[in-house]
């Protein structure tokens, strides 16, 4: 999307956020970092207009931040909203999103490519490492003086957890420029680390220990993997997120290209992560009714676990070999 069209977009948006409006921001599923604080860091925006402004997730197990700006409401809202605003996700199905708010105006902030939203307002650009990083451009663009301290480090935030401190693959120069604007409006990384590293529990951080030990490699598709299921989670006392930044850390930790993550829920559908230092991630994910971008993408499937790794590990050795 050209910065001219988003620009212009934005200051649509900004329109709305008029006294009295009541603006819902919605976060995905399982949300990590980036998604949450790039709906806090409009949620400021939207009450410092003198909205009202509720932050729903569709997990129903709680999340709470003790540093978070807004209460993140499991599953339910309290009343009509005037507006809805989603961040880090095109695909309708990954928020709360009850019938009552069809024909709501709605807002979308992604730096994901495909997804079935239909939006109002569309602020999307796939090239960006992260949606923090892409609010963080268009915020400064329209108006720098919105860079308050608060929503500074919220995306600083935001950015470093989805880029893993700016190790990832999606990480252009312009990314410094706009982790530089940030730290000139008062963000700070050590605050931004603290966050970050007593994100896991000691329990998750042991259980995924123990997943790391299950991993297995294909060499022939320079691709490290691993499966697991929603019944040895719960035996485990663990939810879904304990799987967060899994993907990530088995490719920043190896000499590979691509990692897969494969989560087996009760009802016999397989969600699959997928990350990659060069690989396109997103065909490999569109081509089975998913998405995402280019070097992290996922997508839920019917077939078995070890049917679905082995036609992935398939075509990742092909290209592998193609490359050669």
């Amino acid at each position: 999307m050209r910065a001219s069209v988003m620009q212009e977009t934005f200051k649509k948006f900004i329109h709305e956020l008029k006294p009295n409006t009541h603006v819902i921001l919605l976060a995905h599923r399982d949300p990590d970092f980036d998604t949450l604080s790039a709906c806090a860091a409009i949620g400021i925006i939207a009450q410092q207009r003198g909205c009202s402004v509720e932050l729903i997730i569709p997990n129903t197990e709680p999340v709470t931040l003790d540093y978070f700006p807004f209460a993140i409401q499991s599953a339910t809202h309290t009343r009509t909203p005037d507006l809805l605003v989603i961040c880090d996700t095109a695909n309708i199905d990954r928020v709360y999103f009850p019938t009552e708010f069809v024909g709501i105006p709605v807002a979308l902030f992604d730096h994901h490519q495909g997804g079935n939203l239909k939006p109002t307002y569309r602020m999307v650009d796939n090239t960006a490492p992260s949606c923090c990083d892409l609010i963080a451009d268009i915020i400064y663009t329209h108006d720098k003086d919105l860079l308050t301290p608060e929503i500074a480090q919220l995306l600083l935030d935001g950015l470093v957890a989805d880029t893993l401190s700016f190790r990832t693959s999606g990480v252009q120069p312009t990314t410094f420029i706009r982790a530089s604007k940030l730290l000139e409006a008062g963000a700070r990384p050590l605050i931004s680390h603290t966050r970050l590293t007593q994100k896991q529990t000691p329990e998750d951080f042991i259980f995924k220990t123990q997943l790391m030990s299950r991993v297995a490699i294909d060499a022939a598709a320079s691709c490290a993997y691993v499966m697991v299921t929603e019944q040895e989670l719960a035996a485990a006392g663990r939810t879904k997120g304990a799987l967060e930044g899994m993907g990530n850390e088995m490719l920043s930790g190896m000499f590979i290209n691509t990692t897969i993550v494969a989560y087996t829920m009760n009802s016999g559908e397989t969600k699959v992560s997928l990350r990659s230092n060069t690989s396109n991630m997103y065909e490999l994910a569109r081509a089975r009714g998913g998405g995402g971008h280019l070097v992290a993408a996922g997508f839920s499937t019917e077939k078995k676990p070890t049917e679905i790794i082995h036609e992935l590990l398939a075509e990742l050795a092909a290209e592998q070999r193609a490359q050669k």
